[in-house]
């Protein structure tokens, strides 16, 4: 919240007398901050659950914010100018927390870019307005010790291998959000994809797999086990960077651990090179598919 609260701040001079959209605003506090900073038109605070959306009325009535911010309950796709309460001049701003998991998980993005097109007038001033994925080559050997070899050794005499190969087959099987130290790190990261919110193709990019190839050198020797994905945003010219990295404070969003399904012992100096896809299979499902091809 730090991150939004300083790239609000740097850009009340554009938000000043605007119309400002809060994409996904849940209890409503980025709507307040920049009702209380900024001093806009009116904000629009569009939030799709209803009882969410009844305790941020509550808590901007608290705040005597009423008058400089509407809740509108429904989904954003289902907002038109007809439920602006102030006359039907569009926006200029928006503003949303909507990252998930590898930045894309949820599909929250896709709601923004609804929005932005819509909503707005011609050239918003998106908070955020640009991403990056990273990814890096991570040695987790404490994971495996800790949730798959402990099952390796006889328990009072019995075996109990298959709970361990029943896990490994369950943890590997999915990514697994957990929060990585940089010592894990065996490669130095990269940026795999980049995403520009202000020209992103609202129809075309759920239907288009973000797909790269990468060559991670490593750094260091170590034990290779999976594939390290996590994000950044920035806030338009403000400088503001929201940093989900190893190298930053944890974050709710931690890092995603892609595993691979075995642990490789690695020399410092060589490439591990492979194809990143992230898809989503079904266009009416808000979840998406993480692929490693090696």
């Amino acid at each position: 919240m730090e991150s939004y609260s300083r790239a609000i701040e740097a850009s009340k001079d554009l938000i000043e007398g605007k119309i400002v959209v809060d994409v996904g605003s849940g209890t409503g506090i980025l709507s307040m901050i920049c009702a209380k900073v900024c001093n806009p038109k009116h904000i629009y605070a569009v939030e799709a659950n209803r009882y969410i959306a009844d305790m941020s009325r509550l808590i901007i009535e608290q705040n005597g914010l009423q008058d400089k911010i509407t809740v509108i309950n429904k989904p954003v796709e289902e907002v038109d100018i007809d439920d602006w309460k102030h006359g039907t001049e569009k926006a200029s701003v928006i503003i949303s927390e909507w990252m998930g998991f590898y930045l894309v998980h949820e599909s929250m993005l896709e709601s923004v870019l609804w929005a932005r097109d819509f909503l707005c007038g011609p050239d918003p001033l998106m908070l955020p307005s640009h991403c990056r994925i990273w990814s890096a080559v991570v040695s987790n050997e404490k994971f495996r010790n800790e949730e798959l070899e402990i099952w390796a050794n006889p328990v009072c005499g019995v075996d109990m291998s298959s709970i361990g190969m029943a896990r490994a087959v369950e943890l590997t099987s999915a990514p697994q959000i957990e929060v990585l130290d940089p010592s894990q790190l065996l490669s130095a990261p990269q940026v795999a994809f980049e995403l520009d919110l202000n020209r992103l193709d609202r129809m075309g990019f759920p239907c288009t797999p973000l797909k790269t190839q990468m060559s991670l050198k490593t750094e260091s020797e170590g034990v290779f086990s999976s594939i390290g994905i996590w994000f950044d945003v920035s806030f338009g010219s403000t400088g503001v960077v929201l940093d989900t990295s190893p190298f930053h404070p944890s974050t709710h969003w931690k890092q995603t651990n892609v595993f691979l399904g075995c642990w490789a012992q690695v020399p410092a100096g060589i490439p591990i090179d492979f194809t990143l896809i992230i898809s989503r299979p079904d266009p009416t499902e808000r979840q998406y598919t993480i692929t490693i091809e090696t």
